[in-house]
């Protein structure tokens, strides 16, 4: 098991966050998804990971994945959901936003991004789940939206990681999915490879960040393609059977280890 970190987010007083991936992706006894792994080995793997960052596994706190731009508030009592079956998440949805300390919000990611987002001193977190589809939804700006309005979180001081996802080489699409991007965002020519029919999302999701108001000096994207470095689970490269890595970001108060 490996961690990645923000540099910028490693700068936020009271903050935990990581990226749990396996270093060799056919190491499926590091797989963070019950989905595609026997419950116990699962667990271990949850255990190993949080325990890298600090984090009791029986809290991490999941919503149902769906591909769309649901963001959920969450509260200490949700704290834990789909955490140790994967069976009883918050609900559906691809967004999580708390001002609540010891509440890690986690998502589940195999070539998706992982969009960590964080107020300047933690005042409140929330992490999104940014496939293609939530993408085109708009997810990133919508997230923004809700720290606003749910939290008084104005754009401009928000701080971002857009974490290890699916490059422009491996998001390569059919015309389906091509011609609605080139619709929202073909204004953004760098955003694309018309030679390959390549997709950019991280590209696109900063835009998005920076039309919503935020500082360009406050993001931060990993350069990790999942698809193409082994290290990683990759839903694309390895088929409906990829093991998942895990997202993860907690505010911890005082800067003290959570309880």
């Amino acid at each position: 098991m490996e961690l990645l970190q923000s540099a910028l987010l490693n700068q936020v007083p009271g903050l935990i966050h990581g990226f749990l991936y396996p270093g060799n992706h056919h190491n499926r006894n590091a797989n963070l998804s019950f989905k595609n792994g026997p419950i116990e080995t699962v667990r271990a793997a949850r255990r190993e990971a949080c325990g890298m960052v600090g984090i009791p596994p029986e809290h991490l706190t999941h919503v149902y994945q769906e591909h769309g731009t649901v963001i959920w508030i969450v509260t200490r009592d949700h704290r834990g959901a789909g955490a140790w079956t994967g069976r009883d998440p918050i609900g559906p949805g691809d967004g999580m936003i708390t001002r609540e300390a010891g509440v890690p919000l986690a998502i589940l990611v195999a070539d998706c991004l992982p969009v960590f987002f964080a107020a300047p001193r933690a005042e409140a977190i929330g992490i999104a789940h940014a496939g293609w589809k939530g993408t085109l939804g708009r997810i990133a700006v919508r997230m923004v939206e809700r720290l606003a309005s749910e939290c008084g979180i104005h754009p401009a001081s928000l701080w971002v990681w857009i974490g290890p996802g699916i490059s422009i080489r491996g998001f390569t699409v059919q015309e389906d999915v091509w011609k609605p991007f080139q619709e929202a965002w073909g204004r953004y020519p760098e955003c694309f490879d018309k030679s390959t029919r390549g997709i950019d999302l991280k590209q696109i999701n900063r835009l998005q960040l920076l039309e919503a108001g935020v500082s360009d000096n406050h993001i931060e994207i990993s350069p990790e393609c999942t698809f193409s470095d082994s290290r990683f689970f990759s839903y694309r490269r390895d088929g409906a059977g990829s093991g998942h890595n895990l997202a993860v970001i907690q505010k911890n108060g005082d800067g003290s280890r959570p309880g």
